[in-house]
């Protein structure tokens, strides 16, 4: 069995793991749990770990960039790729600390217990609506996102209380996809030039983007 992570970091109680077990035979489980704060999930994680996993994938910054408003190419990118949805990715400087700081903190706490673990960037959002055509909207489509997630990826059915925990097996799902070379592009590649807050990640996307510049306006 191979054990991939997933992590929505949010505010005080808000914060989604998943850990998605591929089974010998292929069968692939989720468990998934909402912490209340990242000294928890990192607990959880590795209380819920019966061996090494293999990869996290992180709802997160893990690459920085000193443009303005802190635009990185991958961000800009995906706005351009997916104009549906272009307003879920908003620039670097405007997000939440639980976004920029607990994501980091919680892959290098993480990257301490598994030195070889791979790290991934993830975008839940932009990804469903990627691979789904469909907007992430779980007030209102949480069943649907639900069973879309399980029957896509063939992962046994079980219970997922909220977004949080859905984007966690997203993330965990987009850790396993790229670890085994299915989805081969790194948005990391895009970018002329950036800052690793933690060291040798990843950005794991299904569909190949070209490198171009784009105006931030």
């Amino acid at each position: 069995m191979d054990i991939f992570i997933g992590y929505d970091p949010g505010g005080n109680g808000k914060h989604g793991v998943a850990l998605l077990e591929v089974g010998s035979t292929d069968e692939r489980k989720l468990k998934v749990y909402t912490g209340k704060y990242g000294f928890e999930v990192v607990d959880w994680i590795r209380d819920n770990c019966s061996m090494t996993p293999m990869a996290i994938g992180i709802d997160t910054l893990l690459t920085w960039d000193l443009s303005t408003s802190g635009w990185r190419q991958a961000d800009l990118a995906l706005r351009e790729r997916y104009p549906v949805v272009r307003s879920s990715v908003a620039s670097p400087n405007s997000l939440y600390g639980s976004m920029s700081i607990q994501g980091p903190a919680l892959a290098l706490a993480i990257r301490a217990l598994w030195p070889s673990i791979v790290i991934t960037e993830t975008h839940p959002k932009v990804l469903y609506h990627a691979l789904s055509n469909h907007k992430h909207d779980w007030r209102n489509a949480a069943t649907e996102m639900t069973g879309w997630l399980f029957q896509e990826f063939g992962i046994l059915p079980m219970d997922i209380e909220d977004d949080h925990q859905w984007d966690a097996a997203i993330s965990a799902v987009a850790a396993y996809q790229g670890y085994i070379g299915i989805w081969e592009m790194d948005l990391v590649s895009l970018a002329d030039d950036f800052i690793f807050p933690v060291p040798e990640t990843k950005y794991f996307w299904p569909e190949t983007i070209n490198k171009r510049r784009i105006v931030t306006s």
